[in-house]
């Protein structure tokens, strides 16, 4: 090869080379475009379900104000949450300070009620009982691994144990009136905007 020719080649090695560079640029452009636009998609998707949700908030919150009858409240509610979220398990847990217990009493399994129930305030294995006492929320996705976060061990009171659970003081002001419940035989059932939605 002449010097001529090895120039030429020289310069064919540089033109494919930025050739390549900017095929590769390229690409990883169009890579994070693609993970912009399902960012985007997620993002959208999460707040048409928020504005879904809170729709449905504000439509439950009316009906269940508006009425006295408290199976009629708590069927409402059962149905109402189980369009938003997986409510295999339902419950409304009322305090009862007078006698230092919980009543389970509206407890809704696979769609079959359940008895009432009473837990004493001194079972700190129950999950009920650890949010009435520190009125804060639970929020377990796999229950079996994360239950010690919360108690030492599972205690199931009724029914078959769930996988995924949400708890939630139910608070009027200051004054603690109990407990409500979502709960899922389904591991990873939930996410905090269901809390919130619970909240």
């Amino acid at each position: 090869y002449t010097n001529y020719q090895v120039n030429i080649f020289k310069n064919l090695a540089s033109y494919t080379a930025i050739a390549l560079e900017n095929a590769k640029l390229y690409e990883e452009q169009e890579l994070k475009v693609k993970e912009r636009t399902k960012e985007l998609v997620a993002s959208k998707e999460q707040i048409e379900r928020t504005y879904r949700a809170n729709k449905k908030l504000s439509e439950i919150g009316k009906e269940i104000t508006a009425s006295l009858n408290i199976g009629k409240i708590f069927k409402k509610l059962y149905e109402s949450v189980n369009e938003i979220m997986d409510a295999e398990c339902f419950g409304v847990r009322i305090y009862r300070p007078e006698i230092n217990a919980v009543e389970y009493k509206f407890e809704i399994e696979n769609g079959k009620m359940e008895n009432p129930v009473f837990v004493p305030l001194s079972d700190d294995d129950n999950y009920t009982v650890w949010c009435i006492k520190n009125k804060k929320d639970i929020f377990l996705n796999d229950n079996v691994n994360e239950y010690h976060k919360y108690v030492n061990e599972i205690r199931v009171v009724t029914g078959e144990m769930p996988s995924s659970l949400l708890f939630t003081p139910m608070m009027l002001g200051e004054k603690l009136v109990g407990v409500i419940t979502v709960q899922s035989f389904k591991k990873f059932a939930y996410q905090p905007f269901h809390l919130e939605i619970l909240k």
